[in-house]
């Protein structure tokens, strides 16, 4: 028996022809799931009482859009319902991922590997970062980028990571793909499969909306720059630390081959 079963969870709203569309992707390639409603969070401000704008505007200089928090507000219920279920490991998916039943197998790999239960996996982050190769597993590597990779279209998560997350984005500040590269601040380390195992199409509009940058105050943009320079260094020096328990710190950089 695999030590390590397989959840699915699919964060769409299911009254929408795109949530339908969703679940008629995983149903053609065979993938049971659950479905993880979409949250869309009232027009009237504030949007959430988890959401702490003060810190949001005095690290960004502006504050999220309400797209950003439903988003991240979807995405910790997803985490609560992971920590509450039975299986061991869960690949969260959002409504624009694709995946292909050929893949499956490598998904499940991944997911079923020991070393992976305490970390979370991105299976799409749209970047050709390099790397350090840390496992392989078939024809699938898992890797730890050299720099941050956004993208929550489709992980794997284990309740140990899912615990952690949840517990550190009780007030949060940042979009949910950006907070997963705060490492310094959740305790759970990033690594992304090579290739990757899911794709997201470039036409497919996301459900955040646009993401205007207003400008700032000349007081604002001191603040956002000071933060900036403080996570930078909290982020650099987290990510050595994590070469070295990892036992990556003297491994070779690859490229995608694409970029190569």
């Amino acid at each position: 028996m695999n030590p390590y079963p397989l959840r699915v969870l699919l964060i769409c709203d299911s009254s929408t022809e795109r949530g339908r569309q969703a679940r008629m992707r995983l149903d053609d390639i065979g993938l049971e799931h659950d479905v993880c409603p979409a949250i869309f969070p009232p027009p009237e401000h504030p949007w959430s009482p988890r959401y702490d704008e003060g810190r949001r505007i005095d690290a960004y200089g502006y504050p999220m859009v309400r797209g950003e928090i439903g988003c991240f507000l979807a995405h910790r219920n997803a985490w609560l319902r992971v920590i509450e279920g039975s299986a061991a490991m869960t690949l969260v998916l959002e409504d624009d991922a694709v995946l292909l039943g050929s893949d499956l197998a490598s998904i499940r790999d991944v997911a079923s590997a020991t070393e992976t239960k305490d970390i979370v996996t991105l299976l799409y982050t749209g970047s050709r970062l390099r790397f350090r190769r840390w496992l392989h597993i078939g024809n699938t590597s898992v890797v730890r980028p050299t720099g941050v990779a956004y993208g929550t279209v489709a992980y794997l998560i284990g309740k140990k990571g899912a615990f952690k997350l949840l517990t550190e984005s009780e007030a949060f500040w940042c979009p949910v793909d950006e907070f997963l590269n705060l490492e310094y601040v959740h305790g759970v380390t990033l690594f992304h499969t090579y290739p990757f195992l899911a794709s997201h199409p470039e036409e497919m509009p996301s459900l955040i909306g646009p993401r205007a940058k207003p400008e700032i105050t000349s007081l604002r943009r001191l603040k956002r720059n000071f933060h900036r320079l403080v996570r930078r260094f909290r982020d650099g020096s987290c990510r050595l630390q994590t070469l070295v328990k990892i036992g990556l710190l003297f491994t070779k950089v690859k490229k995608p081959l694409s970029a190569a």
